[in-house]
């Protein structure tokens, strides 16, 4: 008896240290409420701004290039639950949408100029499923044009 009451302690205890060491990470992760809204914990930082110097920024170092070129391997994880389509404008500029799988109204969509190229900022892939091929939540992933003088939008 007192030997199933050892046991039962150490799994109590073994549960209670993995919810510890789980639980930091647990507050950055975005979970969908009862009411079917998005919220976080922790909020993304800030977009640079235009005329910055891209990397000179923050999100440098999260940004995958997706246009001009082909999408590498690395910028189709960045874009786990995002379309992205690509249109000829008349004026010779290529207009790049990105479309949220789940979210049509969430879209965001840029053109992009000979000279300049297009990257997609993935700020944290704790909040993508790549199996479902779905992001949850939307604020953390954007796009970001850049020219030879910085960022342009």
């Amino acid at each position: 008896m007192s030997k199933n009451i050892i046991i039962i302690v150490l799994l109590i205890a073994v549960a209670g240290l993995a919810f510890l060491k789980f639980k930091p990470q647990m507050k950055e992760e975005v979970a969908e409420n009862k009411t079917g809204t998005q919220e976080s914990r922790k909020m993304p930082p800030a977009p640079p701004k235009s005329g910055d110097k891209f990397s000179d920024t923050t999100v440098f170092a999260s940004a995958v290039q997706v246009f001009p070129g082909d999408l590498t391997e690395a910028a189709r994880n960045a874009l786990t639950g995002f379309d992205m389509t690509t249109s000829k404008n008349d004026d010779g500029t290529t207009q790049v949408t990105f479309i949220p799988k789940d979210q049509d109204d969430q879209k965001s969509s840029y053109k992009v100029a000979e000279g300049q190229t297009l990257y997609f900022v993935e700020m944290s892939k704790g909040d993508d499923n790549e199996d479902t091929n779905k992001d949850m939540f939307l604020r953390d992933d954007y796009g970001i044009l850049v020219d030879k003088d910085g960022i342009v939008q």
